[in-house]
């Protein structure tokens, strides 16, 4: 969990939809679980700096980008005990025909190919995070094409992180994100309180046992395109899970080895 610095005033009373869904996690050893996840990191800057404030030992992913990952954010977040490192893809170029859904690996390109590109970024990126960096992949657009992720093993890939449901004939682990924050069809800001209503729907059907209960919900966060209502959004949800003693954050790694 965060620290008491992490924000400094409790959510308003928009969020008690949530704050009453986790009341209904009362069993210990079942908390209600989060784990959290934050796309196309490069390098260091303000907002990776005010993002890296709000999580304040809260578990932390990110996510990224190979061949624009610079040595100095690797130094930067040396001393963050609490960050793990995915791997966005390779260049996170979208190779797709004009007219189709973005997608770096997608089906219209050589498996081979796109093996290759695996396999030197993950090596790149060990090579720059060390202990950091992960083996999972983190597809760009969360995209990619099914006759490829059978061979990313060959590529050292252990796991997988898209977004929403899991994928029941995928043979590889997975550790997917439900919420992203950000409306990029419409204004490209805050998606506003349809945030909180599918955190809540998340926790709810996990609840239920319509999903597995010990999948954690997943936040999904890009903070180099936060407007200032994705700031606060993110700061009351750090403060709301905090005061809760059914709320729990995992790191990743937790969450792939179902603790």
């Amino acid at each position: 969990m965060a620290s008491t610095n992490t924000a400094t005033k409790r959510p308003s009373n928009d969020w008690a939809a949530l704050s009453g869904e986790l009341d209904r996690w009362s069993e210990p050893e079942q908390p209600a679980t989060f784990w959290w996840r934050d796309d196309d990191v490069t390098q260091t800057s303000k907002a990776l700096d005010r993002l890296l404030k709000l999580a304040d030992g809260t578990p932390l992913t990110l996510a990224a980008i190979p061949m624009s990952a610079s040595p100095t954010l690797a130094k930067r977040l040396a001393d963050v005990r609490t960050i793990t490192v995915m791997q966005h893809g390779y260049t996170h170029a979208n190779h797709s025909p004009s007219g189709e859904k973005r997608a770096e690996f997608g089906r219209h390109r050589p498996v081979s190919e796109m093996v290759v590109e695996i396999a030197r970024g993950a090596e790149r990126l060990h090579e720059i995070f060390q202990n950091m960096a992960t083996t999972t992949l983190v597809p760009p657009w969360n995209r990619i094409a099914d006759e490829f992720v059978a061979l990313l093993p060959d590529a050292g890939i252990t796991a997988l992180s898209g977004i929403g449901s899991h994928h029941s004939d995928c043979l590889l682990p997975q550790v997917n994100v439900h919420v992203d924050i950000i409306d990029w069809r419409g204004h490209r800001g805050f998606i506003g309180s349809s945030a909180i209503d599918r955190l809540v729907d998340n926790l709810s059907l996990r609840r239920s046992g319509e999903l597995e209960p010990t999948k954690a919900t997943g936040l999904l966060t890009h903070h180099l395109d936060h407007d200032e209502d994705c700031w606060k959004f993110i700061a009351d949800l750090m403060a709301l899970t905090e005061a809760h003693p059914s709320a729990r954050w995992m790191s990743a790694p937790e969450v792939l080895a179902g603790r």
